[in-house]
């Protein structure tokens, strides 16, 4: 029933593979056969596409891949979540849409947006504490949403802070995700 759409599943997996990843094989050791994303409309578990995206960091041994696939995704590739940015007005607009949307994009998550003081502040997170580790979903899922800001709105745009529910894994992938 639910579950994370396909394309964005089909994005991971097309730039993982790109990256000399072994698409075939991560699929298949997480119960996807090889040619399923070709559907529009499949859905893929929440937490197979979490360990998913953790075998191939450790695959490609990356601790940072998630970022890195992140960055490396086009909004149109990711589907509604792509196109409710690219048709949002200013970037305070695209998160209130996005924040509003998320779920029915990605169920099993939350997301919040807030202004304190001109400071606005997107959160996301996972809801069932058993799908653990996710490091690369948490790192990719903002990595995109800052691509999406750039793609959109402005080129060179950073967040003025980013805060992770996981420890940093080195002091190398640490300045990396700086």
């Amino acid at each position: 029933s639910d579950g994370l759409r396909g394309s964005v599943v089909a994005a991971v997996v097309s730039e993982f593979s790109l990256r000399g990843g072994d698409a075939d094989a991560i699929m298949h050791q997480h119960g996807l056969e090889p040619n399923a994303l070709a559907n529009p409309g499949v859905k893929v578990p929440l937490a197979r596409y979490v360990a998913m995206l953790e075998t191939m960091a450790e695959q490609l041994a990356d601790p940072t891949l998630g970022a890195q696939l992140g960055l490396a995704t086009r909004p149109i590739s990711l589907g509604p979540a792509g196109m409710v940015m690219a048709r949002s007005r200013s970037i305070m607009t695209a998160l209130e849409r996005l924040t509003r949307f998320f779920t029915s994009f990605q169920p099993d998550t939350q997301s919040a947006l807030s202004e304190d003081d001109g400071q606005v502040t997107w959160t996301y997170r996972l809801r069932d504490p058993a799908i653990w580790p996710r490091r690369q979903d948490s790192e990719f899922t903002i990595s995109s949403l800052i691509q999406f800001i750039r793609s959109a709105f402005l080129r060179h745009w950073r967040p003025q802070s980013v805060q992770v529910e996981h420890g940093p894994i080195s002091p190398e992938a640490t300045r990396t995700l700086e």
